[in-house]
């Protein structure tokens, strides 16, 4: 698992999910989605099973949300429950019961946020646009972000702050807050064809909530007292939100927040092109960069009160230029869920080859 990790922070194909996929299988094959209680298991061999079967399937989703790919519930029959917040030294073979989860910092708390986050995500936005009768509504949605949200706001309450470990877990935990909160703004479902100023998806505290997001991800990775975690702070590259940032940038380059926008846009670019590789998603992130400062710019010439340009008005005429309406068409339906498209097939809409 902390090879698939690293992977992770240096490869942006599908290997670390492929990868996931045969962990979880072979997991599943020796039964650890199931909870330890199903089989009488002492109380220490359940809550390391819990430990690593959380890893494992939170890894999986996060590997899925990196690809735009279904959150879905892969394995509905897993009742496996969750880890306890406690310290390995709280926990020994020979014991006859857990004792109570701690409130405050444990060398557990950091894993926890994660597989918490990971359940909650997949929860709250795996049917984001299904009309499927088991898909969440809007307060379900708002429920389950705002009930995780205050679940993390209590692990971090008696963080240290100059404790590297501690603070990486506490800003982790502010990050994914803002995350969460970016989540409650975007749409139940967006309408990527749509163009132009009308468009019901395109609002300025949709990208309020995006920009607190990319700028709180650059704070960590300036933070000197946690330096020693940059290396997995860089796995969590915000894709989905860089996405919805760039094409409302592209769709209405004038807004109040387009400024702040275009700057931590340039900031982020900066701060994670020695890491990024030549794959799919890093060549989108910069053609979609590319087309809104070119709007952006033929904006300010055409009009200098900032009046919205449409991506209508740009010429067309090369395969960059295609990017107009971001080539979101086609998309796949992963199981109802089409809140941001599969990266592959972004690639195959905007024939990278000729690019």
């Amino acid at each position: 698992m902390c090879k698939q990790t690293c992977l992770r922070a240096y490869d942006c194909s599908r290997a670390s999910w492929a990868l996931n996929a045969l962990v979880q299988r072979t997991a599943q094959s020796i039964g650890l989605h199931r909870d330890g209680k199903n089989f009488n298991l002492s109380p220490f061999d359940s809550e390391m099973r819990r430990r690593l079967w959380g890893i494992i399937h939170s890894t999986d989703i996060r590997a899925a949300e990196d690809l735009g790919i279904s959150l879905a519930n892969s394995e509905p029959s897993a009742d496996t429950a969750l880890p306890s917040n406690l310290n390995d030294s709280d926990i020994s073979p020979s014991m006859a019961s857990l004792p109570p989860a701690k409130e405050g910092f444990t060398g557990m708390t950091y894993t926890l946020v994660r597989i918490e986050t990971a359940y909650a995500s997949q929860r709250a936005i795996q049917h984001i646009g299904s009309v499927s009768a088991t898909a969440p509504s809007k307060d379900m949605r708002i429920q389950i972000l705002k009930e995780h949200n205050d679940r993390l706001t209590d692990l971090g309450r008696d963080c240290n702050e100059n404790i590297p470990e501690q603070r990486a877990a506490l800003n982790s935990m502010q990050l994914l807050i803002a995350k969460n909160q970016f989540l409650l703004e975007l749409p139940q479902s967006i309408d990527w064809h749509s163009k132009g100023k009308d468009n019901p998806n395109v609002n300025d505290d949709t990208l309020l909530a995006a920009c607190k997001v990319l700028e709180h991800n650059l704070r960590l990775l300036s933070d000197e007292i946690t330096r020693g975690y940059r290396w997995h702070i860089r796995t969590f590259f915000q894709y989905h939100i860089l996405t919805y940032l760039l094409w409302h940038l592209c769709v209405k380059p004038s807004t109040p927040h387009s400024e702040r926008a275009f700057k931590i846009a340039d900031s982020y670019f900066g701060s994670f092109h020695q890491d990024a590789n030549p794959r799919s998603k890093w060549a989108v992130m910069l053609q979609m960069r590319a087309k809104a400062l070119r709007l952006r710019d033929i904006g300010n010439v055409s009009n200098t009160n900032m009046v919205e340009t449409s991506v209508e008005e740009l010429p067309i005429g090369s395969a960059v230029d295609d990017l107009a309406d971001l080539a979101f068409g086609n998309l796949p339906n992963w199981g109802g869920y089409t809140d941001f498209p599969d990266w592959g097939n972004i690639v195959d809409d905007l024939d990278m080859d000729e690019l």
